[in-house]
């Protein structure tokens, strides 16, 4: 079952508190580090990165590599974001603020309305940057609705975009050939160290 109704199930159970408690326990502990793709991302030369994940793996390896960032977890973050910095937009909230999180069914409907500022900086960023999408089930539903709601206003002149898919169904690669967006068959990984290499 996807996870918004797993979830869903679990707090009709248990309730939401013991829900977000028990997420935290499982993601926010120190014998969780960031992996090889956390620190390549760090190491290459990306401004923005826009993550639905809630855990600071990201964070954590740009701590390493001595990169100083900005995160926008909620609305008020964005005024003092500076322009010097690497900026970090945590669409689905973050492990240490619980109520941030978004996990349900509703709260994915809901991520826009609650974070309109954030919402707008992001929808500038798709209408005039090429967007790389990395880690992403492309397939996924909840995807295509943020896809969707980002980039709706923008018509028939949605910038191209890219997504690393490992193994994409040939219908995955037409839906979104249709959106503008090229699906590139490769591992996250091997396609970021190409990258480097490129740089």
């Amino acid at each position: 079952m996807p996870l918004p109704e797993v979830a869903q199930g679990y707090v009709l159970e248990m309730g939401l508190h013991s829900l977000l408690q028990y997420i935290t326990s499982r993601i926010n502990t120190p014998q969780i580090q960031p992996l090889p793709a956390h620190h390549m991302i760090a190491e290459l030369p990306f401004q923005r990165i826009i993550t639905t994940n809630w855990d600071n793996l990201l964070e954590e390896a740009l701590r390493q590599a001595q990169i100083p960032v900005d995160r926008v977890v909620r609305d008020t973050e964005v005024a003092f974001i500076n322009q010097n910095k690497r900026l970090l937009i945590k669409l689905h909230g973050s492990i240490e603020q619980q109520d941030t999180i978004v996990v349900l069914g509703d709260d994915y409907y809901d991520v826009f309305a609650r974070l309109p500022e954030t919402t707008n900086l992001v929808r500038a960023y798709f209408a005039t940057q090429t967007v790389l999408f990395l880690g992403f089930g492309l397939m996924d539903e909840d995807f295509r609705r943020l896809y969707h709601e980002v980039v709706r206003h923008l018509g028939r002149h949605i910038r191209r975009a890219y997504a690393v898919q490992l193994n994409p169904s040939r219908f995955a690669i037409k839906y979104w050939q249709q959106k503008n967006v090229q699906v590139l068959d490769a591992d996250a990984y091997t396609f970021l160290e190409a990258i480097k290499v490129q740089l």
